[in-house]
């Protein structure tokens, strides 16, 4: 992976509102520009614009320095003055959503313990499914980097209670499991 460019060189090209989670091109000095039209010409085309564009994944990516980066691992570094550590991690699940109060900096497994239901969920309920051969729930839940077998059960309240309460023992985010956006 190349390396990020320095935060300095950020604060210089993009102005971050906190409070919308917009990222602004700002006026950008010469030396940044091989040439004098081609400073012009950018000027031109993106000074005072919104910087970046949504990505097929839904998250916002701006071209700076010859590399792809994640808007809201800018927006985290102008903020803080430091790249995260991790992965950051939008509380609410809405990818483009680069709100500071949206963001957090999580590991990797963190930010798995915060996400949506799969689209190929057929209960409505993560971690709990139905088990064809003995005609009941099933409730599991990940942990530690292996699935924990929580039990079978009768109906698909007591399954949904039992992974719930494994949300809460393992650390899993409030909003673990919700529809996705």
């Amino acid at each position: 992976m190349a390396k990020e460019p320095a935060i300095e060189f950020l604060r210089e090209c993009l102005c971050y509102n906190p409070e919308t989670g917009v990222i602004i091109w700002l006026p950008r000095p010469r030396i940044h520009f091989a040439t004098e039209r081609v400073f012009k010409t950018w000027h031109s085309r993106f000074c005072g614009k919104l910087a970046g564009g949504v990505n097929s994944n839904g998250y916002i990516e701006i071209g700076i320095q010859g590399r792809l980066m994640k808007g809201h691992r800018i927006a985290w570094a102008l903020s803080y003055g430091e790249y995260p550590s991790g992965d950051i991690d939008h509380i609410n699940g809405v990818r483009d959503d680069n709100r500071l109060i949206n963001l957090r900096d999580v590991t990797r497994r963190g930010n798995s313990r915060n996400a949506a239901r799969h689209s190929n969920n057929s209960s409505g309920i993560s971690g709990v499914y139905w088990h064809i051969r003995d005609n009941r729930w099933v409730a599991a839940i990940n942990f530690a980097g292996m699935q924990r077998h929580l039990g079978y059960y009768p109906c698909l309240i007591d399954a949904a209670a039992a992974r719930k309460s494994a949300e809460l023992k393992y650390g899993y985010h409030e909003n673990h499991g919700r529809a996705q956006q």
